[in-house]
């Protein structure tokens, strides 16, 4: 009777500790904007709506919450791709920085979402480098699977930190890095 009472009083103490102790609640996926001609400073924002105002500089402030919903508005997608060609229409968006590209960590664009901005969109060939970054901001180390390009830039991802190792070659949108899933240290835009 003693081993019952024994066992039972431990099952007591386990199953009030398993209720005590609440579970974690996940952290809120976050959207991180660098604008690669202001410095390579990173922001980051809540909801993928805060950082699409971050990175167009306020111009659009009216995007999906998530980047999942982004893409399938067509409408968002087009002002997306715009926003240099109004910029250099229109005086009172003079300032308005210019999406060059969305990195997203999982495949078929999924998952979070990193915006790579500037003052203006690329040329029109990939045989000079627009922009670049020598290595991948904190947390996107080997992380990008999948990427959506805007402005007429092309990106081409890299193995290893300084464009050394491995690489992609230049290309627009992709739903899947291939062999190079996971493995990006560094970026060009062209």
């Amino acid at each position: 009777m003693r081993l019952f009472s024994t066992l039972g009083a431990a099952v007591a103490v386990l199953g009030a500790l398993l209720v005590a102790s609440p579970a974690q609640a996940a952290a809120p996926a976050k959207t991180c904007v660098i604008n690669l001609s202001a410095g390579n400073t990173m922001t980051c924002h809540t909801t993928f709506t805060k950082a699409v105002a971050a990175a167009t500089g306020g111009y659009i402030t009216d995007a999906p919450d998530t980047a999942g919903k982004a893409l399938t508005d067509r409408s968002f997608q087009g002002r997306l791709n715009e926003t240099e060609k109004v910029k250099s229409h229109q005086a009172t968006t003079a300032q308005a920085a210019t999406v060059l590209s969305i990195d997203y960590d999982g495949t078929g664009t999924g998952g979070t979402s990193f915006i790579w901005s500037g003052d203006n969109g690329c040329t029109a060939t990939s045989t000079d480098v627009d922009y670049f970054v020598n290595s991948m901001p904190s947390g996107w180390n080997d992380r990008v699977s999948s990427n959506l390009t805007y402005a007429n830039c092309w990106v081409n991802y890299w193995e290893h930190n300084n464009h050394t190792g491995s690489s992609t070659g230049y290309a627009g949108s992709r739903n899947n890095l291939g062999v190079m899933n996971n493995q990006a240290s560094s970026e060009r835009w062209s």
